[in-house]
């Protein structure tokens, strides 16, 4: 699943996905050999590492999502425990004996989804694929869960960043309006709102909403802090904001050399 080759990629992932449709429909009756929960997990992780890929390709990420859809749908009927995978801590200390840090391997999933959509370590444009896999794994999640348990999971990891998104400028390369990024995450939370009514998603906008000023503030503090106590590296950051602001300017040109219009946020 991990060959450097992104058709041998594609094909070992549709496998898996046979597979994982087989244990989804069938329960597995059809299979000649063990499958195990950690397998299950390993297959998953691997996954995961195929979304985070440079230049991934829309195929691959949509056969991505649709096994992590099966595999999600697995770990919710069967309450699969996450399983710590032993390796070595510091000081050679075997860390499998500690206590798992997710309470199952679907929590363990979802808290993997909501760190690929915060993730702005890269520019938006190289994690448009795997951005938009991800927001249409968590549309599905609305076809399958109960509503308490989608409660649970988008007001604890997947509204805060959503909501980020939504109100984000579509890039250039996102071109089709009716299938940008911010308007799947946008129709991604009307799912969500359809499923667990409009009285309790309002709450969780809302406590949502004030999570993201409360941390726009502190943010805003620690750069004012930063500006006084150590300028240099102030100035430096700063610089290096203005340089990525320019160079996604330079990306917005069309092909005369004209800034192109801004899309109109939809209501």
């Amino acid at each position: 699943m991990l060959y450097p080759h992104s058709w041998i990629r594609l094909a070992s992932s549709r496998l898996v996905g046979s597979l994982l449709l087989e244990i989804d429909e069938n329960d597995g009756s059809q299979i000649e050999f063990e499958i195990t929960d950690s397998g299950l997990q390993t297959i998953a992780l691997r996954l995961f590492r195929q979304l985070s890929a440079p230049d991934v390709s829309e195929i691959l990420a949509a056969q991505v999502a649709k096994n992590l859809v099966y595999l999600s749908k697995k770990w919710n009927k069967d309450n699969t425990q996450y399983i710590q995978k032993p390796h070595q801590g510091k000081g050679g200390e075997d860390s499998s004996t500690a206590a798992p840090r997710f309470n199952s391997a679907f929590d363990w999933a979802i808290n993997r989804c909501s760190a690929i959509l915060r993730n702005e370590s890269r520019q938006t444009k190289d994690l448009l694929v795997t951005k938009k896999a991800i927001i249409k794994y968590v549309a599905f999640l609305t076809s399958f869960l109960e509503t308490t348990k989608l409660t649970e999971i988008v007001s604890s990891q997947l509204l805060i960043p959503l909501i980020n998104i939504s109100e984000q400028e579509a890039v250039v390369e996102d071109s089709d309006e009716e299938t940008s990024l911010p308007f799947l995450a946008t129709r991604c939370m009307e799912k969500i709102s359809s499923k667990i009514g409009i009285s309790e998603y309002n709450i969780l906008y809302s406590n949502a909403r004030k999570v993201i000023v409360e941390r726009r503030h502190e943010r805003k503090t620690k750069r004012a802090q930063l500006t006084l106590n150590n300028p240099e590296v102030a100035a430096k950051r700063k610089l290096k904001k203005h340089m990525r602001g320019r160079e996604k300017r330079k990306a917005e040109k069309d092909e005369n050399g004209l800034y192109k219009p801004k899309r109109k946020k939809r209501a």
